[in-house]
């Protein structure tokens, strides 16, 4: 019984919280990480 509780309580929390923080981790990390890749990549290839 113990066990069962700490474990249904435990998606909704983690979920919860991986949503949030990737939504704003995502934008920010992969267009910064994006542009600079592409930019880079593309200075490379002409170059």
């Amino acid at each position: 019984m113990p066990k069962d509780i700490p474990q249904p309580v435990n998606p909704p929390s983690g979920q919860k919280s991986r949503e949030k923080d990737h939504q704003p981790t995502e934008p920010l990390s992969g267009s910064k990480k994006v542009k600079q890749a592409n930019h880079s990549r593309h200075n490379n290839g002409e170059g």
